[in-house]
């Protein structure tokens, strides 16, 4: 199915790869895991009153998928072990706006520099390949509470945005 045909649905799941205490180390992680077929973003949050950087893997429609991909990515060797508190729901993000390929990328390059790490995510469109549109979003949570440190580094940086649900068209090798 191309995207032209494809319909947006909800990406509520990812794959937990690793949980880092640095922005820089996690974003390192991101270039060296990510892959056309494997989309790998940053999501900060608090655990237990410390900042963390959680590195995960896949945006999928349905939680039997992304178990399949923690299994795959283990085979791999990408990941250590298959636990089932890895798949993490992460249906909710900040949305950035849609845009085409090469704003998309500056709007990404834009955030970072405030040091909101955003990731792109195919948006349903009837445009050729050359003119993809791509939903702009940073984080992926369960719920608004473990959304408040990125909210306030939004905050900070003079942006107002809401958490919405992610939406988009996940990817092929991912179905």
């Amino acid at each position: 199915m191309s995207v032209a045909e494809a319909i947006e649905q909800r990406l509520a799941y990812s794959v937990l790869i690793a949980s880092l205490s640095s922005l820089d180390m996690a974003l390192e992680r991101q270039q060296d895991w990510a892959r056309p077929d494997l989309p790998v973003y940053v999501v900060p949050t608090k655990v237990r009153g410390d900042t963390y950087y959680r590195v995960l893997a896949g945006i999928l429609p349905k939680r039997e998928r992304a178990v399949q991909l923690m299994g795959a990515l283990a085979d791999e060797g990408l990941k250590k072990s298959v636990q089932d508190w890895d798949v993490r729901t992460t249906g909710l993000a900040f949305h950035f706006g849609t845009f085409g390929d090469t704003e998309a990328n500056a709007k990404i390059r834009e955030l970072l520099l405030l040091g909101i790490p955003a990731y792109k995510v195919p948006a349903a469109t009837t445009a050729d390949a050359a003119d993809r549109a791509y939903h702009v979003y940073a984080g992926g949570y369960e719920d608004a509470d473990e959304a408040t440190l990125l909210e306030e580094q939004i905050a900070r940086a003079g942006l107002n945005r809401k958490l919405v649900e992610r939406v988009g068209v996940a990817r092929q090798s991912a179905e």
